[in-house]
């Protein structure tokens, strides 16, 4: 591709994708089955094709790994950067029925500007959004889970 072209590129990429918009996680209740529900929602999220990285029982949050996207969004020292991500659960036992909470984290990096294997985020920044698309992708995962685990939407 010609040189002076691809920021035009880049900028056609980024109109069409939209501005990032506030996040909707996705929420919903598991049945109250027996066994802990922790294990059930990092079972339903490796089935999926994301194993959490990081469970922490104590609060009942898991984290998967950080992956790059590919997708292009932003500029960092004029820099076009592509958006790197992971999936964060939040499983609360503290009500009369397990909650289960899903949202994304997301980071604006440049390529190469990061080491995914040792977290070394050198040329990021943290989003505080997220595109539409990305929000689709969360939904659909959210749906899955729910499916995956017999649980019920809950409002919010």
């Amino acid at each position: 591709m010609n040189r002076s072209l691809a920021p035009a590129v880049v900028l056609v990429s980024l109109v069409a994708a939209g501005c990032a918009q506030p996040q909707r996680p996705f929420r919903f209740e598991l049945s109250q089955g027996g066994g802990a529900p922790i294990d059930a929602v990092a079972g339903a999220l490796a089935s999926e094709g994301y194993p959490p990285a990081e469970v922490d029982r104590q609060t009942g949050v898991m984290s998967t790994q950080w992956q790059d996207t590919g997708f292009l969004y932003g500029y960092i020292d004029q820099v076009a950067t592509t958006i790197v991500r992971r999936w964060i659960v939040v499983v609360s036992t503290s009500g009369p029925r397990p909650q289960v909470i899903l949202r994304m984290d997301a980071k604006n990096c440049v390529p190469g500007g990061f080491s995914i294997g040792e977290l070394d985020f050198r040329r990021c920044v943290q989003m505080e959004g997220m595109v539409e698309t990305h929000q689709r992708e969360l939904d659909e995962l959210g749906h899955k889970l729910e499916k995956a685990l017999g649980a019920s939407n809950a409002a919010g």
